[in-house]
């Protein structure tokens, strides 16, 4: 998880940063069977992330609660 813009990825842009500044966090998936019969991945990790002050006074960390959900429907 990053708060960094992706890259275009032209050949005039831009070039790729060799470690992201933006990084916050890593999540990993676990497989998962849900109750409806599809299978899928799914994983939770909570985070301490600084909040940027507009006015470049006191930075502020707050915890948020990440949670991705990916399912394989069958139809």
């Amino acid at each position: 998880m990053t708060h960094t813009p992706p890259t275009t990825g032209e050949e005039n842009g831009p070039p790729a940063a060799p470690a992201d500044p933006g990084f916050l966090g890593a999540l990993a998936l676990q497989p998962s069977t849900f109750t409806t019969g599809s299978y899928g991945w799914k994983g939770s990790k909570r985070l301490t992330i600084e909040l940027v002050d507009p006015e470049g006074k006191e930075k502020e960390k707050v915890q948020v609660m990440l949670t991705c959900v990916s399912l394989k429907i069958y139809s």
